[in-house]
């Protein structure tokens, strides 16, 4: 990160600081008064305005970790059968066992490699006039069975993004409303919405990069195994057609 890129973050994250110390200082006022409040005298003290934001908070934490673990699991699934995947398609293409190679794709349904290559090649066996010795790889079904792929890997990430930025946003008008018992808010919603925006704003990013990175991988792969496919199909075929050969 460079001076000025430092610098400008530093500056949009002013107000934000300025306002956690001033409810640090509100609340040490407080505590110095009456005693330092406990968690449950904290909820008390909290009109039905900012009870209700704190639910909300609740349900962004509880929607953040079902999100997390099940599109992790299914993004870490998908890493792994496509290396697998990958390994035994290669192997069976370097021994020109083009059969094996196209039927090996069901054995790994998690792997988008293996889902463009098996969407691409099924759908090049129902061209008319096609055989299974000479069909073609169909450019159109390849298209679509990356889109397909797309979308399923970037399914509901953007809700992590959602929750980073909307959490300090809750939190804060949360903490600004008034309380029942004195005028200012307590400033359990501001950090409640913040150490939730932290590990979204995290996962979100770190998620959304491994899946660009898979679908990256998934263009360039499965293009190049679908190429291969069509070569050692077409070879037998252009050696009996082939007077010279």
């Amino acid at each position: 990160m460079s001076r000025h890129e430092w610098a400008k973050s530093r500056l949009a994250l002013a107000p934000l600081i300025f306002i956690i110390a001033f409810s640090n200082g509100a609340s040490g006022v407080k505590a110095c008064e009456f005693g330092e409040p406990s968690v449950w005298e904290t909820i008390q003290r909290m009109s039905v305005d900012q009870l209700a934001g704190t639910l909300i908070l609740l349900g962004f934490l509880a929607l953040l970790a079902t999100i997390a673990l099940s599109q992790g699991r299914a993004i870490l699934r998908a890493v792994n059968q496509t290396r697998t995947f990958e390994s035994r398609v290669l192997t069976a293409l370097f021994y020109n066992r083009v059969e094996e190679a196209v039927n090996v794709c069901s054995l790994f349904p998690s792997s988008p490699v293996a889902a463009v290559v098996t969407a691409t090649v099924e759908q090049s066996r129902g061209l008319p006039g096609s055989t299974p010795r000479c069909r073609t790889p169909s450019k159109p079904a390849f298209q679509r069975a990356v889109v397909a792929q797309t979308i399923g890997l970037k399914r509901r990430l953007w809700i992590l993004g959602a929750i980073a930025w909307s959490s300090p946003v809750i939190g804060l008008a949360t903490a600004l409303m008034p309380s029942t018992h004195y005028g200012g808010g307590p400033p359990l919603p501001l950090c409640f919405g913040l150490l939730i925006a932290a590990p979204a704003l995290w996962l979100h990013r770190g998620l959304s990069g491994e899946v660009e990175l898979l679908l990256l991988e998934t263009d360039r792969m499965s293009l190049s195994i679908i190429d291969q496919i069509d070569a050692q199909i077409h070879a037998p075929i252009d050696k009996e057609t082939d007077p010279g050969a």
